[in-house]
């Protein structure tokens, strides 16, 4: 009877031995060498299985229970580090519109027409940083070139050329000489300046149907490009931000709401 009690007792230790075995080791190791084990022995012992005792059942349950919660947390593990690494993602991506706008473009200065305008007017910059004039040309923008010599940016963003395409009636011969003509002339006004030109933003149908000339943007926007490639401009597209539910009524101007995306989006862009 005793020699039995110290037999169990021994088989206890056995199993809590075992136990912190499988906690440091690979779950599926543990397992699939256990099952390899038992296999050997019965086989060793008689070709058909043996009655399993009832010491070897409690350790078999102890062993899947084991098995089972080592899964469980595993799997709880993997799920934590995808929570955590979503999360990341969520907080990196959310990350750049949290900055103040007017940090990001402290050094720097917005030229443009109405479009530009908007961004002053809502609030999103300072005055200071956006030189604009509602339907500019790119002869008046040429007239707005003492202002930004006198703020000296470091970068400048342009969003000019619009109005042209009406007053060119779909000319693009003219667009370029004009776009030319102020992007030589603001090189001249402010030589240390990091230029960016963005690409015009399309218009919806109902303001094509009041003016075609403005069918021809996409070319346009093909000058531009090619213009920046020539002067060593930074030619910027956001386009796809311009959605049919960002505009205001007109069909060429936009809400409040479709801003800071774009103005974030060139503070990236940029590196600001």
């Amino acid at each position: 009877m005793k020699e039995h009690r110290n037999s169990q007792r021994y088989h206890k230790q056995d199993i809590k031995r075992q136990k912190r075995l499988i906690i440091r080791s690979s779950v599926i190791l543990i397992a699939a060498a256990s099952l390899f084990i038992t296999y050997r022995f019965w086989n060793k012992s008689s070709h058909t299985q043996p009655e399993a005792s009832p010491e070897l059942e409690e350790g078999i349950a102890i062993l899947k229970n084991m098995e089972a919660k080592e899964v469980m947390a595993v799997e709880s593990e993997i799920q934590a580090v995808h929570n955590l690494t979503a999360q990341a993602e969520k907080q990196t991506s959310a990350a750049p519109q949290e900055r103040n706008l007017n940090e990001c473009y402290a050094a720097s200065v917005i030229m443009g027409d109405s479009i530009a305008e908007g961004i002053s007017l809502y609030g999103f910059l300072s005055p200071s940083n956006v030189i604009a004039k509602k339907g500019a040309s790119l002869i008046e923008m040429e007239e707005l070139l003492t202002t930004a010599q006198n703020l000296n940016p470091q970068n400048v963003f342009l969003y000019v050329g619009f109005n042209d395409i009406g007053h060119c009636k779909g000319d693009l011969n003219k667009f370029r000489s004009k776009y030319e003509t102020f992007i030589l002339k603001l090189k001249e006004a402010l030589p240390g300046a990091r230029i960016y030109a963005n690409a015009l933003f399309p218009v919806l149908d109902h303001f094509i149907t009041e003016c075609g000339y403005y069918s021809e943007i996409s070319n346009c926007n093909q000058i531009v490009q090619e213009l920046c490639t020539q002067y060593n401009l930074t030619y910027m597209d956001f386009t796809s931000l311009a959605q049919a539910d960002s505009y205001a009524s007109d069909g060429y101007h936009f809400k409040k709401s479709f801003y800071p995306s774009w103005l974030y989006g060139m503070a990236e862009a940029a590196g600001l």
